[in-house]
């Protein structure tokens, strides 16, 4: 379908009128006023709470409340509503999900953050999301950052920060009860059960599972389940302690294909991947004024998985330390410090190889931000920086600084400056991988990948914009530009083949070396809107344009060019949230993604949508319906190792939540 065709088709949907015995709807959060919601707090931008209006930085905020609506069953699902994300499915089981390009299964310029534990892997850098879950009616919202945050949150923060925050113990009281079955999702349901002792001690506890069918033509089915909890304590009116935890058990399966050394070269073979951990989470925060308050928070994680040629056990420990105060009139200071140790093991196998199979990092951390007001509060200067040690490239640098200016009530505008990087991961210090084995005479050729200890960090600089207004009371814009230049891109060069005697049969190997010889430009657009029509019906919507040139300085990467094709140069999403009744809502999202030539993936609209019926204040049945447009499309091509990738299919699913 043309975008002409997409926009005439939402036409349609957008004017679908309100009928006219339409009740007031019930007082949730995606019914509140729009200057309520441009006064919701975040958190992110710079670790204190901010306005979403006067926040420097381009961030989106999906409420609880949004995620509902829009009828997603997993985090990633989430994010395809926000403005400059990539967001595509490789099969039932696995994602590709980055920000403003390099989108891929493994992109690692993204830093993912649930309830402040860090969720990407030091083993590439990235996220595997389909670890990475949570009871989604627990959440209450996560703020996506676009573009560095690397000045307060360290490396991998290149290109965005995504932060999930879940709801305290005190707002989750009471009984939760959450089932569903349908054509791709099968089978799902949570107990959640909230409680409290005496005045000062809150807790939760919930259990859920999951059973995914497969994708069109794939063997790639799903289900996992997971538990959790969470305690907060209020010791006296400026304390308050937390604990909380979840542990996960689950199953993924897929095709893989996978070089060989013995005719015919490859082997395509069913896969099944044991997905299992768990993290605790304790944290201590003193508040002992508006703008004065100290935390401490330790985090143990553990992650395990294993298929049949490959497995990874990880634990990892940190702990970091935050004070706000105002040393000086006019100054509002921010800084901490932190540590990180992480420990692996790894399960050896033909196809991927790590030297050693045994390996512990740590990460040394400080940082600290001081945002200034200049004129009051119409114009401020945040200036801050972070500082890192890592043992593969040592000491890192990673300043920032924003300024913000509200002329009027009704208007915003942003300006920032940053430097960002990506340290190396233990994939680009000691992998190796089969890549290929051509069949050559006399003997086999295995193309391998290795890691190079000498690798450095890609490096980012970027200049960024934003504008923030309301034309009139019901409508609210926020545009945002980026400029960034890369430095140090990662490419994998050609080395001397040599005769390896080992392994069956004897074969030579061609080495490609991980290397730092690529730059890149990116420059782009992202613009988002919400208009509230009428009361009861609000429409929104968002646009993104992408430029990324790649220049392979006289690399001789044979794959340099795919990750400049890799992400789609336009995409849209436009949403109608519309309550019939006052017990009767309907959502509508329509989605535009723009053709990705390194997956050879075309252009695609999809349609989600939400029919849901409040039978009593406490028990509500909806109809979900997702991918409506297509019998079955492609999102993705296959990542360069893993299972194949699949077509998502049509879905369609009934849930029932029951609070009681």
């Amino acid at each position: 379908m043309t975008m002409s065709g997409f926009l005439a088709l939402w036409g349609i949907l957008a004017v679908f009128p309100v009928p006219s015995g339409a009740q007031e709807p019930s007082r949730d959060v995606a019914d509140l006023p729009l200057e309520d919601l441009l006064k919701l707090e975040v958190t992110s931008v710079a670790r204190k709470e901010q306005t979403l209006l006067e926040a420097p930085a381009a961030v989106t905020v999906l409420r609880g409340e949004d995620l509902r609506r829009a009828g997603v069953r997993s985090l990633a699902e989430a994010f395809r509503l926000v403005p400059g994300m990539q967001v595509a499915r490789i099969d039932a089981n696995k994602w590709a999900v980055s920000a403003r390009g390099f989108n891929d299964r493994f992109a690692n310029k993204l830093q993912v953050l649930i309830d402040g534990r860090i969720a990407y892997s030091p083993l590439f850098s990235g996220v595997f999301w389909e670890q990475q879950d949570t009871l989604l009616e627990d959440i209450e919202r996560i703020e996506v950052i676009r573009g560095p945050g690397a000045a307060l949150w360290g490396s991998n923060a290149v290109n965005g920060v995504i932060n999930v925050i879940t709801r305290k113990a005190r707002d989750t009281q009471g009984g939760l009860l959450v089932a569903g079955m349908g054509t791709e999702e099968r089978a799902f349901g949570a107990v959640r059960w909230g409680g409290r002792s005496g005045d000062d001690l809150f807790y939760r506890v919930f259990v859920q599972h999951f059973d995914r069918d497969e994708s069109y033509e794939g063997h790639d089915a799903w289900h996992q389940s997971r538990a959790g909890f969470r305690a907060d304590w209020n010791p006296s009116p400026e304390d308050t302690l937390t604990l909380q935890g979840e542990f996960f058990h689950g199953t993924c399966r897929g095709t893989m294909t996978e070089p060989v050394l013995v005719p015919p070269y490859r082997d395509t073979h069913p896969d099944t991947s044991l997905q299992a951990g768990g993290h605790l989470i304790a944290r201590w925060d003193r508040r002992t004024g508006d703008r004065s308050a100290l935390s401490l928070q330790l985090t143990w994680d553990h992650t395990r998985f294993t298929d049949e040629d490959f497995g990874e056990t990880r634990d990892t420990a940190t702990i970091e330390a935050q004070h706000r105060l105002q040393p000086l009139e006019g100054h509002d200071v921010v800084w901490g410090a932190g540590y990180r140790l992480s420990a692996d093991r790894i399960v050896n196998g033909q196809t991927l190889r790590f030297d050693p199979d045994r390996d512990t990092t740590d990460l040394l951390s400080a940082f600290v931000q001081d945002e200034i007001r200049l004129t009051g509060d119409r114009l401020r200067l945040t200036l801050g920086s972070r500082f890192e040690y890592n043992p593969y490239t040592g000491f890192e640098i990673q300043p920032g600084g924003r300024l913000s200016w509200r002329p009027h009530d009704r208007h915003a505008l942003w300006a920032a400056a940053s430097r960002a990087v990506r340290m190396p991961s233990r994939a680009e210090d000691s992998l190796r991988m089969r890549y290929a084995v051509l069949p050559t005479v006399p003997l086999p050729t295995e193309v391998a990948f290795l890691g190079d200890r000498d690798f450095r960090s890609e490096e980012l600089i970027a200049l960024e914009a934003g504008y923030r207004f309301r034309p009139a009371d019901p409508l609210f814009v926020d545009l945002s530009v980026f400029l960034n230049f890369y430095d140090d891109l990662r490419t994998v060069e050609p080395g001397t083949p040599f005769l390896e005697p080992e392994g069956a049969p004897d074969h030579v190997v061609a080495p490609y070396a991980m290397d730092n010889r690529m730059t890149g430009r990116s420059l782009g657009l992202e613009l988002s809107a919400e208009w509230r029509v009428l009361k009861g019906w609000t429409l929104s919507g968002a646009y993104s344009l992408l430029r990324l040139r790649l220049n392979p300085e006289g690399s001789l990467d044979p794959l340099s060019e795919d990750a400049e094709r890799a992400s789609p140069r336009n995409q849209a999403v436009l949403r109608s949230s519309l309550d019939l009744w006052e017990d009767l809502r309907f959502d509508a999202i329509l989605r535009y993604v723009d053709v990705v030539p390194a997956w050879d993936v075309d252009s695609y609209v999809e349609m989600d949508a939400r029919l849901a019926w409040r039978v009593t204040p406490d028990l509500e049945v909806s109809l979900v319906g997702q991918n409506l447009l297509h019998r079955a499309h492609a999102e993705a091509g296959p990542p360069l190792f893993g299972h194949h990738a699949t077509e998502v299919q049509r879905g369609v699913y009934l849930a029932v939540s029951w609070r009681f």
